[in-house]
């Protein structure tokens, strides 16, 4: 993911290194609870949205919306341009995720 920091840095140029490097470990193993997948790696552009959002959202944690100059802003949900980078979460059948189940049944 060292390709995914250098774009990280570029879209986000005055935050250090260090910090974009452990938004991007983060927002990684977000995406692999909200996937339910191991290996994320073809997932790139939404995984750094999301280390975006991370950055974004500093000094906010907890905050559910806040508003000034008559603007109100509204922490929820992935933004849905967001959600359409990242793939659906795997369906779990009998504690084993579907793509272990269907690749079993192909044996």
């Amino acid at each position: 993911m060292t390709d995914s920091l250098g774009k990280l840095k570029a879209a986000l140029p005055d935050a250090p290194e260090e910090l974009l490097a452990v938004l991007l470990e983060d927002a990684e193993a977000s995406v692999k609870v909200m996937t339910r997948l191991s290996d994320v790696s073809g997932y790139e552009p939404g995984v750094r949205a999301v280390a975006v959002l991370l950055y974004n959202r500093m000094g906010r944690e907890g905050e559910l919306s806040h508003g000034a100059g008559g603007v109100t802003v509204t922490y929820g949900e992935l933004p849905q341009a967001v959600k359409h980078l990242l793939p659906l979460p795997l369906a779990s059948i009998g504690g084993r995720k579907k793509a272990d189940v269907a690749a079993e049944s192909q044996i």
